[in-house]
């Protein structure tokens, strides 16, 4: 087999916006290459390289490798098509949930339910950059009558939806446990503070047990705060779901940390904690999440122009590179926390998601994730960023 290239590939990832995930090619051109061979990466070469190299192998390979390469071929396009996607991307279609949670921002409501015809036009931005779109940033999806429009036009998008509710406004069961529905995510936290907590979580239970019993692919994810006050809530896992002694699990997890109950569900110096995810089967999962305070101050729109390099700090984030957010009047934001549109990029009704990913703020932002320094002062105040801060190598 003769090698094309013999060297790893010299492009610098910094220059390059776009996610710079790596992945085995095959450089090489023979006219007796099997299956075997390619299926064993000789070489790793970046997303820029490996387009050309594709290409190149197409059009000069001998027709035995094309013949036996081109499902490979095909393999990878599909793979260099996802690499540049975005994880999900946001699309809040009502800023309403009904409840007044006393950690979630208010007052609520402002912005009011996104239309049909401006969330298909998010829809149809979104498609060029992710295949999941989650409805939510700071309401309830499930408070919007018609939810079964906005899913009818994702759908037909091919796009997959992803929905995280408090279980307030649960009713249709069938519209969420089927396509194109992916994934649900029940915020448990907001049941604590209203009266009648025990009747929304026993509808959630059955929300559970329906989707046993009808065997829907739709992962469930049942989140639970790491705070004291929640044990009410672990009690009503154990009852409901048959998770044995979860409570003392959790208080062992936390003493083998040097920690005890209370820090396990308090203490911001646990984040490091395994066992986090207890998988229930049917996809179904309860997650403990880390307690994050929402960023009141920084969206209360003060200035948040100031983003002078000189007063950076370190840390780092996920925002622009693995998501973006969508409010319902159509800004469109960095992340899923800046309900307010602080950092707002631009606006879909005149503009696009490619334009926001492009303009000069978004770009700078990015430049200072990738180098872990943050500018923006917003960013500085984020709570909810500190958990990327300890993936940082020191």
């Amino acid at each position: 087999m003769k090698c094309l290239f013999k060297k790893y590939d010299k492009i610098n990832p910094q220059k390059y916006p776009t996610k710079f995930a790596t992945f085995g090619v095959i450089a090489g051109i023979s006219s007796h290459i099997s299956p075997k061979m390619i299926e064993k990466p000789k070489i790793v070469f970046t997303t820029p390289t490996s387009k050309y190299l594709l290409k190149y192998l197409l059009k000069n390979g001998s027709k035995s490798f094309r013949k036996t390469a081109l499902p490979f071929i095909k393999k990878i396009t599909r793979i260099l098509a996802k690499i540049s996607q975005m994880k999900k991307i946001y699309i809040e279609i009502s800023d309403i949930c009904g409840l007044k949670c006393s950690f979630c921002p208010a007052p609520k409501g402002i912005r009011g339910v996104m239309d049909l015809g401006l969330f298909k036009k998010a829809v149809l931005e979104s498609k060029h950059h992710t295949n999941l779109i989650a409805l939510h940033i700071l309401g309830d999806p499930l408070s919007v009558e018609n939810l079964a429009d906005y899913l009818a036009i994702a759908k037909e998008a091919n796009l997959k939806v992803e929905i995280t509710t408090s279980g307030a406004n649960l009713s249709d069961f069938d519209l969420l446990l089927q396509s194109p529905i992916k994934q649900v995510n029940f915020s448990l936290d907001a049941l604590n503070e209203v009266e009648n907590r025990d009747f929304l979580l026993g509808r959630i239970a059955d929300f559970c047990a329906y989707k046993r019993q009808i065997k829907s692919e739709v992962f469930v994810n049942l989140r639970v705060q790491k705070r004291a006050r929640n044990r009410n809530l672990v009690a009503f896992l154990e009852r409901e779901f048959g998770v044995k002694n979860l409570a003392r699990f959790l208080g062992e997890l936390a003493k083998s940390k040097g920690a005890n109950w209370d820090s396990i569900l308090d203490s911001r110096a646990n984040r490091n904690l395994e066992a986090n995810r207890i998988k229930l089967g049917d996809k179904i999962i309860i997650d403990f999440r880390e307690v994050f305070a929402w960023n009141l101050k920084g969206n209360s729109h003060g200035d948040s122009s100031d983003s002078n390099e000189s007063s950076a700090i370190r840390g780092t984030c996920h925002a622009l590179n693995h998501h973006i957010g969508i409010l319902s009047n159509g800004e469109i934001v960095p992340c899923c926390m800046d309900f307010s549109g602080i950092l707002s990029l631009g606006n879909i009704k005149d503009s696009s998601i490619k334009s926001a990913l492009t303009s000069r703020r978004a770009q700078k932002m990015l430049k200072g994730f990738r180098e872990n320094r943050i500018l923006e002062p917003f960013c500085k105040a984020c709570d909810y960023r500190k958990c990327f801060d300890l993936r940082i190598d020191s």
